[in-house]
């Protein structure tokens, strides 16, 4: 109970308050050692919590999640008081798995978005130091699925050596892979793990199915259609024709 008026209750109040300061902010990875997460925007962070007279009672640590979570890499963020002084931040970096491209933008526009291995999108700039990512694109709130499906994709494309270099899910929901090599299967939009499933067990009999940079049309009910560019010795550099082959699985 204050005697003393408002005024004196109010300064009371304060330094009672400033009884526990925050002293120091501690960053913590939750997995080890923060590997993206710029360190200045952590420093920045810490040093406006402190700058403002920051008490270990009454700092709202949603707010600092919040802060925290606003800064780019991080994918979550746990703040915990560590009495008599010192904020701990418990941080969950983002680990990027694929690019990301929603549905419908113009190949090449600028994009910096990425999914995590959570199947969440995400923004952030990589360095050169990353391995080459695959590339997924669909419509939005779909790079979960879009996710899962290149993983499925990968394990069937394990049995002939190929890989899938982009998983694209259009808004009619038609799936395209592009593989390594540059060939691009349309799966279209039913049974997808069945249609590639047939392209698999062709691969070893269809000679035109070993070319690079070609297009495998699987929306047959059951066959395939192949379109190989082929470049002709007396052309020109860079000239091509094209060649339709169709065959039954």
């Amino acid at each position: 109970i204050c005697m003393g008026g408002q005024g004196v209750c109010d300064a009371k109040e304060t330094v009672a308050m400033n009884l526990l300061p925050i002293r120091s902010v501690n960053f913590v990875g939750a997995a080890g050692e923060l590997k993206r997460v710029d360190a200045d925007e952590l420093k920045r962070i810490a040093g406006a919590i402190q700058n403002l007279g920051g008490s270990m009672l009454r700092t709202d640590l949603n707010q600092v999640k919040a802060a925290v979570k606003q800064v780019e890499w991080v994918r979550d963020a746990e703040v915990r008081r560590r009495f008599p002084s010192t904020l701990e931040v418990h941080i969950e970096e983002n680990m990027p798995f694929a690019r990301w491209q929603f549905a419908n933008v113009v190949d090449g526009a600028e994009q910096s978005l990425l999914v995590n291995t959570f199947g969440e999108v995400f923004e952030a700039e990589l360095d050169e130091t990353v391995p080459a990512l695959p590339a997924f694109s669909g419509p939005k709130d779909s790079a979960r699925e879009v996710m899962a499906n290149y993983q499925a994709f990968s394990a069937q494309l394990a049995a002939i050596a190929q890989r899938p270099a982009e998983v694209r899910l259009s808004p009619r929901r038609a799936w395209q892979v592009k593989l390594e090599n540059g060939s691009t299967l349309a799966l279209g939009r039913n049974d997808a793990g069945e249609r590639l499933g047939r392209y698999v067990r062709a691969f070893s009999g269809v000679a035109a199915l070993r070319e690079v940079n070609m297009r495998v049309d699987l929306r047959y009910p059951n066959g395939l259609a192949v379109r190989v560019a082929l470049v002709k010795p007396a052309t020109p550099a860079g000239a091509k024709t094209m060649k339709k082959a169709t065959t039954k699985s």
